[in-house]
């Protein structure tokens, strides 16, 4: 009887264990990542790094172009040292903001999601102000080497916009309201030039001309 109460204290305790790593596998040291791999397509950097970011952005907004260039040189002048996911948070005030993400997604399901993302931010003041961003959607797509008629057929999927709403809805949830939004190792910040501290505080060294970009984005 004894004996027995001895091997199922140890289950419980192995099974308290492994629910524990199993959660900070799932849910991660660094805050609010995801093992889907659909989301995964749309991270970059190392894995194993000691620096998580988490972003929720809109491509319409101009704030999220500067956080774009600044992870960008970040990651160029430390390849090793982050580990970046990107989710949409399409903003209501931007007629183009779901437009744009619904065609990131199905870029992303060509394997071109970062080819896109970047040429989506590098293009943005061309498009943003128009009144139909359709047409330069398309023809980044086809600069990104998009199949336009897999494209096309992605677009009309009405799965395909009611997984960019509920990715919106799910980071509403998180008590995201704005873009960007970013989540470094776990810790919530909002804006570009908090995110800028925090880099700096965890790169001295990093090299950004924040009010150059700024003023430029403008």
């Amino acid at each position: 009887m004894k004996k027995n109460k001895v091997v199922l204290t140890l289950f419980i305790l192995l099974l308290c264990v492994g629910t524990i790593h199993g959660a900070r596998f799932f849910f991660g040291p660094h805050g609010l990542v995801t093992l889907d791999k659909r989301i995964l397509s749309r991270s970059k950097g190392n894995p194993a790094s000691s620096i998580w970011i988490v972003e929720y952005m809109d491509y319409q907004c101009p704030s999220c172009r500067l956080a774009y260039k600044m992870l960008d040189a970040y990651l160029k002048q430390y390849p090793s040292k982050l580990y970046l996911q990107i989710r949409f948070h399409p903003l209501k005030q931007h007629p183009h903001g779901l437009e744009s993400a619904l065609y990131a997604e199905c870029a992303m399901r060509q394997k071109k999601f970062w080819e896109f993302h970047h040429l989506l931010f590098e293009n943005q003041r061309e498009w943003r102000e128009a009144s139909d961003a359709t047409q330069k959607f398309h023809d980044y797509a086809k600069e990104a080497g998009l199949d336009l008629t897999k494209l096309d057929a992605c677009l009309v999927n009405p799965l395909t916009k009611d997984m960019v709403l509920q990715e919106n809805i799910d980071s509403v949830a998180l008590g995201i309201h704005s873009t960007p939004t970013f989540f470094i190792n776990g810790k919530m910040v909002v804006g570009p030039k908090p995110l800028m501290t925090e880099l700096k505080a965890l790169s001295p060294n990093f090299e950004f001309d924040f009010e150059k970009e700024e003023k430029n984005d403008h």
